[in-house]
């Protein structure tokens, strides 16, 4: 990754010290870049600002004929729909993994592909399968489908990525947005100990990936070939994520991070 460091911060009247914030998670955690949104008393709200905050980075790094990966959530959704490109420039943009829901949603597959297409004016790659398939036999397959092979093997292209940081439930009983696992893959990762999920994959606590068996079944970019690209954003919002982020910020999967004040203090 490049070893150009560039602190860009956003102030406003209620965050007062985000410059020393954002130095102090910048160097705590060894990232390039680190950017401070406004925090609100709805996490929605505070969604829409580290999106904001997110949009505007992209769009003063993102030149004509660049390829954006991005993960298929809320955020990304958010981020698209603040994005402003004018005619004169296209970026392309890429999925960085499967569908998480057989029914159409704003930040899922199409709808979200046709989105960034339109904000970017260039050419838009879709992962046409699932974010998790039943076996690695079938993953192995599907990855030699053209249709596929031919999205897959852009992701090493990427110059810039975007992704959400989760924070996973682990309880067998309940189902989160996005949330594919049976409960036996639960068992396994709560076991593991896994506190962070990023393009469908889970770290631990130190940041390092868990090895379980889904991991064979995950359509997805490797992690290997993520932390390989010259910029990565980690976006997320709302204290509840704070393990998840110094997760995800240890790991060495991303270099830049965008959170919102509330979150940034408790990482710190």
């Amino acid at each position: 990754m490049d070893d150009h460091i560039h602190i860009e911060i956003k102030i406003n009247d209620t965050v007062p010290r985000a410059h020393d914030l954002a130095a102090q998670i910048r160097q705590k955690y060894h990232l390039k870049t680190v950017l401070i949104a406004k925090s609100y008393g709805m996490p929605e709200q505070s969604m829409e600002s580290v999106s904001r905050l997110a949009a505007h980075h992209l769009k003063g790094i993102l030149n004509n004929g660049m390829l954006l990966g991005y993960t298929n959530d809320m955020i990304s959704y958010y981020i698209a729909e603040k994005l402003y490109f004018g005619d004169y420039q296209k970026v392309n943009s890429i999925q960085m993994m499967g569908g998480v829901d057989s029914q159409a949603s704003l930040f899922g597959g199409q709808e979200l592909a046709v989105r960034f297409q339109k904000k970017l004016n260039g050419a838009s790659y879709i992962l046409q399968a699932p974010l998790m398939v039943k076996t690695s036999t079938l993953k192995q397959q599907l990855l030699r489908e053209p249709m596929i092979y031919q999205t897959v093997e852009k992701y090493p292209k990427i110059d810039a990525a975007v992704l959400s940081i989760d924070k996973p439930s682990l309880l067998p009983g309940f189902r989160q947005e996005g949330e594919l696992c049976s409960k036996a893959d639960l068992i396994q990762l709560s076991e593991l100990g896994a506190v962070c999920r990023i393009c469908g994959r889970y770290l631990d606590k130190n940041g390092l990936p868990c090895n379980a068996g889904i991991n064979e079944r995950i359509m997805a970019i490797d992690l290997d070939v993520l932390k390989e690209l010259d910029t990565v954003i980690g976006v997320s919002a709302s204290i509840v994520n704070a393990q998840s982020v110094i997760s995800c910020a240890r790991s060495g999967y991303i270099n830049t991070l965008i959170i919102d004040e509330a979150l940034a203090r408790k990482i710190i």
